[in-house]
């Protein structure tokens, strides 16, 4: 078996696998980065306005520490110039005793302070630094509030209160910070990725090993029990095996996936298991069957399907075990399903089946020569057959009925494990 590590298709799985896990975490990442940073945006640009307000608040503490020799037509001046080289709107300074000391309004501010009031937001006068983030007019401000501390940081000599307008730049800010922390997250997702990957092939190696072997064990048994089954019905050894390769090819030439041919061969090799509680001498009996002989035979495709239930890697059989005495005309049992209904690959078996049967020998009757046998199952087309697939297996069946005819049974047995070897092991 070819070390599963080097296969391409390994490879691959665990590529697209991997992918998909990286794409779902560089979304919860993103998702992630986007939803704190609107969860820390009203401090992140308090400490803009913060950052800005203090040309405002060194004016107010040195005319704070001599009022009576400061002149306030200075300080209303100094603080709107200082507005002209910032983002605010609107200031307002006030005394320790929260009396209004100064108010200036650029163009615009009285507007946006019109909106907070009308929403009745006004915030309080605090020790901490307050904020109140409002949108309008597709632009984003920020009423603040801020204590004005004196030199030593020990005393609040007064209170800030303004509005502040985020600029284009400061947003451009934001944005970088919010796409530079999903990137890192993300950069640290890909690389976890990188390093997993080798561990990954590798351990997936020792599984897929492991599967492979045990895959081979069931294919055994499958062929272990298919050749039982077929030894109970006096059918040749070699039956099982030419019905397997004749469905495969079959179902390959009409673009079966690998999971349906997969479940074929199950059905071809266990497709008679429910016979087996039936007597030998009734299965072998010449001549018409007795009432109850015939109740068992009907009963064996559900009683097949109950025996293999509860064996989880077997019941992808059940279409053909339950379904392959159904004809395509309503006619079959047990259910007397017709066209559509009758499961696809249980339409392949029957005519693979039916097929070697007409051309191998039988109980009390020879194998019929090629010709006869593909004009018997023309016959049959759209009553017991699928008409489409009848005409696909007609096409092909000289030239594999020539290969597998001229096959000793150790050719028979290397050609069908080609055929499990593909489908059946990983």
């Amino acid at each position: 078996m070819k070390f599963p590590v080097l296969k391409k298709e390994i490879h691959l799985r665990l590529i697209r696998r991997l992918a998909v896990v990286f794409i779902l975490a560089a979304l919860i990442i993103t998702a992630g980065a986007l939803f704190l940073e609107y969860k820390r945006l009203d401090e992140t640009l308090l400490g803009f306005a913060e950052k800005e307000s203090t040309v405002f608040t060194a004016l107010f503490a040195a005319y704070h520490q001599n009022p009576e020799q400061q002149d306030p037509a200075a300080l209303r001046f100094l603080t709107a110039s200082g507005m002209e080289r910032t983002s605010f709107l609107q200031v307002e300074l006030f005394s320790s005793s929260r009396e209004q000391v100064l108010f200036v309004s650029q163009p615009g501010g009285e507007d946006v302070w019109g909106r907070y009031e009308k929403k009745g937001i006004s915030l309080p006068f605090s020790d901490q630094p307050e904020a109140v983030r409002l949108f309008a007019n597709k632009s984003i401000f920020l009423q603040t509030l801020l204590p004005i501390h004196d030199s030593n940081g020990s005393r609040t000599i007064g209170y800030f209160r303004g509005i502040y307008r985020v600029s284009l730049a400061e947003m451009q800010r934001l944005i970088q910070r919010t796409l530079w922390s999903a990137a890192l997250g993300i950069g640290g997702v890909l690389l976890c990725t990188l390093l997993l990957y080798p561990g990954m092939v590798f351990l997936s190696n020792h599984l897929i090993r492991s599967t492979a072997e045990l895959n081979r064990a069931n294919g055994f048994l499958l062929r272990t029990l298919g050749s039982a089954l077929a030894k109970g019905d006096a059918a040749d050894i070699g039956h099982n095996h030419r019905v397997v390769i004749y469905a495969v090819r079959l179902a390959e030439q009409q673009g079966l996936e690998r999971a349906q041919i997969r479940s074929l061969i199950h059905g071809c090799f266990l497709h008679d298991i429910g016979m087996l509680p039936v007597a030998i001498k009734v299965l072998q009996k010449e001549g018409g069957l007795a009432e109850d002989e015939r109740a068992l035979i009907v009963k064996h495709p559900g009683t097949g399907i109950g025996m293999i239930k509860k064996i989880r890697w077997l019941r992808s059989a059940e279409p053909v075990l339950g379904c392959h005495h159904e004809n395509y005309d309503g006619s079959g049992y047990p259910a007397g399903l017709a066209h559509e209904k009758v499961p696809f690959i249980a339409r392949i078996f029957t005519i693979a089946d039916v097929f070697d049967a007409l051309v191998s020998i039988r109980p009390g009757r020879n194998a019929l020569p090629l010709p006869e046998a593909v004009r018997t199952l023309e016959q049959g087309s759209g009553t017991q057959f699928d008409p489409v697939l009848l005409s696909a297996f007609v096409e092909m069946a000289p030239q594999l009925y020539r290969a597998l005819s001229e096959m000793e049974p150790k050719q028979l047995d290397r050609e069908l494990d080609l055929v499990l070897k593909k489908y059946l092991v990983t």
